[in-house]
């Protein structure tokens, strides 16, 4: 879980495995949940779980939508494998995927 040396031995750190992005979405964004819930649908279970539940966020604003993933590679499979099934999913015209 720790990619640090360093930070495994801190007795002020602890790690949680990363629970699914539909679980840490706030009550109020009810419009990514619906989103990622046609999106599952979509594109099957496999794909969901390997592309869109270990994603770090989501943001939609309008037709707008912000995908934040943790590595370029990420990124990469994520375009090729989800972005026709994101527009449709979300209703989005742009797909944003941010590399963090």
């Amino acid at each position: 879980m720790m990619e640090k040396e360093w930070l495994v031995g801190n007795p002020h750190l602890s790690a949680d495995r990363m629970r699914p992005i539909e679980e840490r979405i706030p009550s109020g964004k009810k419009e990514v949940l619906e989103g990622l819930l046609r999106a599952r649908e979509l594109l099957g279970e496999s794909c969901y779980q390997t592309h869109l539940a270990p994603l770090q966020g989501l943001a939609k604003d309008g037709t707008t939508l912000l995908v934040t993933v943790r590595t370029a590679r990420e990124r990469t499979l994520l375009i090729k494998a989800c972005m026709p099934a994101l527009k449709e999913a979300f209703g989005a015209k742009i797909v944003k995927v941010v590399a963090i």
